[in-house]
C-alpha cells in the first residue's frame, strides 16, 4: 500500500519520517505513515489531510494529525492535530514527545470512559482512554483538538 495508490487525487506533500511506514489505505479518511514502538507497546500514527479544506472529512479540521495508541487495545495515549509540519517533524523527533512511559509504567494504566459532546458536530460521544489517571483521561480529549469539547462524565471502568 501506498498513499500514491490508495490516494490517487491527494493534493499534498507526503511527509514519511525515517524509519515509518505509509500504511495509508484507501477506505480510510487522508493517507497516513505508522510505526511501531513494540518496547513500549504503542502505535503511532501521522494522518496527513488534504490541503484542501473541501477534500477533508472536516473542514475546519487541521491538516496533520499526530496519535499515540495502545498497540492491542488501541486506546488513544496521546493526540494532537496542526496544520504545522514543522511542529509535527518535531513531534516525530520527540522534542515536544510529552508520553515517555516505560512498558511496566503504562502496564498499571486504568482505562476511562470518557463522555463528551463534540465542539465540532455537537453530538455525544464517549471513547475509551488509557490513563494514568483521571485528569490525564480528561486532558486526552482536548489535547490537540481544533474545537471545542464539553465533557459530561469520567468514570474508571472495571
Amino acid at each position: 500500500m501506498s498513499y500514491k495508490s490508495e490516494f490517487p487525487d491527494y493534493d499534498g506533500e507526503y511527509y514519511l519520517p525515517e524509519g515509518w511506514e505509509d500504511n495509508s489505505w484507501h477506505n480510510d479518511v487522508c493517507p497516513h505513515a505508522e510505526k511501531r514502538d513494540e518496547e513500549i507497546g504503542v502505535r503511532i500514527f501521522l494522518w496527513q489531510d488534504y490541503v484542501d479544506p473541501n477534500n477533508r472529512e472536516y473542514d475546519a479540521g487541521k491538516r496533520y494529525i499526530f496519535e499515540i495508541r495502545v498497540d492491542k487495545a488501541f486506546d488513544y495515549i496521546f493526540s494532537y492535530a496542526t496544520d504545522n509540519l514543522e511542529m509535527v517533524k518535531e513531534l516525530v523527533k520527540g522534542v515536544y514527545f510529552p508520553v515517555h512511559y516505560t512498558k511496566a509504567e503504562t502496564k498499571n494504566w486504568k482505562t476511562y470512559e470518557v463522555s463528551y459532546v463534540d465542539g465540532h458536530d455537537m453530538k455525544f460521544k464517549v471513547l475509551h482512554i488509557k490513563a494514568a489517571n483521571e485528569e490525564d483521561a480528561r486532558q486526552a480529549i482536548f489535547e490537540g483538538n481544533a474545537f471545542e469539547h464539553r465533557i459530561t462524565s469520567v468514570k474508571e471502568m472495571g
